[in-house]
């Protein structure tokens, strides 16, 4: 602020303007008086040849969300640059008082200048919020690896041992968490992507590439920090038995199922229940119902046409007559008896060759 009419500066000039702003009546100057909330710093005077400049700083330091305090001020010591009478006692010069003429050279900085706890925002002085901290009147967020949980820090606090935070201006202890890197995957990718730093319960999804799966019935997803699935080439279905039959999803050749994926189906009129698993990653798989070798069914048949023998010549010789039995005489077999006989015990041969 500069006034002509003088040619050096005179002592007292910080007490002068205090007192001024102290008495004045104007409400935009009230900050100025005894617990108003605004203070007088940093006065300095310049001589020059025709005026004296005077520079100096009014702080607001209180009722910080209040910015009209200060900017009315600013504008009230704009308008009323045209005169100024400042008070000043000083012993040596043997006066109270001189009038300096303002030349129309009126000055205010905007800057507003905060205190401790809070920064500025344009020209006002606001609260640090949550996740921040101020420092030289500016409020900055606190770095990684810290935080602030209070409004008006002046500092943030450092997570505890061996926890982390993924960027900056973190507001609560919560966001410390244990880091863990993302891991590869062979014939997949995941996500977030590999190599990512995220928190250790962060869930990571992974996604195989064609032909490729996690094992059934494993899930795809997990927490970072626990075990993560792999990628297993798929089982294909080389070939599927006519007689299958299958109650839920009908597979076909050229189909594809999981790692350790079992499948379940039926055979013939009885229904058997048959099972294929995809034991061994990639290779190939064959729905098949079981046959019954020919050999086998010739054997069958063989063997029900000799029982068949057997009963129908059984039945013969309990059913034909027996010989007459004279006294002092026994009746030959006839030629036709010896060949039953003779054709039973061939059949009870063959029998027990079976047997």
């Amino acid at each position: 602020m500069g006034f002509s009419g003088t040619t050096d500066c005179i002592d007292g000039t910080t007490t002068a303007l205090r007192t001024t702003f102290q008495s004045s009546s104007d409400v935009e100057y009230a900050c100025m008086k005894s617990g108003g909330g605004c203070t007088l710093s940093g006065v300095k005077c310049d001589s020059k040849t025709t005026h004296i400049t005077l520079t100096f700083t009014i702080t607001q330091s209180s009722d910080l969300t209040n910015s009209s305090i200060i900017n009315n001020f600013m504008k009230k010591l704009e308008s009323d640059a045209t005169a100024k009478t400042f008070t000043i006692s000083v012993a040596e010069q043997k006066r109270s008082s001189t009038t300096l003429v303002a030349n129309g050279d009126v000055q205010t900085d905007a800057e507003a200048v905060c205190a401790s706890g809070s920064g500025k925002v344009d020209t006002d002085c606001v609260q640090c919020p949550l996740g921040q901290y101020s420092t030289n009147g500016v409020c900055l967020p606190c770095k990684v690896n810290t935080y602030s949980d209070t409004l008006g820090a002046t500092e943030c606090q450092n997570c505890s041992s061996g926890k982390y935070t993924y960027t900056t201006g973190s507001d609560s202890a919560s966001d410390c968490v244990v880091l863990c890197t993302v891991t590869s995957v062979e014939n997949g990718v995941r996500s977030p992507s590999v190599g990512f730093t995220v928190g250790a319960g962060t869930t990571v999804t992974t996604f195989c590439q064609s032909n490729y799966s996690v094992e059934y019935s494993t899930s795809k997803t997990a927490a970072c920090s626990a075990s993560q699935p792999s990628c297993y080439a798929q089982c294909m279905i080389k070939s599927v038995d006519t007689e299958a039959k299958f109650s839920t999803h009908t597979y076909r050749v050229g189909d594809r199922v999981s790692y350790k994926q079992t499948l379940n189906y039926t055979c013939g009129t009885n229904n058997d229940t048959e099972t294929v698993t995809c034991s061994t990653a990639g290779e190939e798989l064959s729905l098949s119902c079981p046959k019954v070798p020919v050999g086998m069914i010739v054997g069958v048949i063989v063997a029900v046409l000799i029982v068949a023998v057997v009963i129908a010549l059984a039945v013969y010789y309990v059913m034909k007559p027996k010989p007459v039995k004279e006294q002092g005489h026994i009746e030959k077999p006839s030629e036709a008896s010896e060949g039953s006989v003779s054709i039973i015990g061939y059949v009870r041969g063959k029998l027990s060759n079976i047997v």
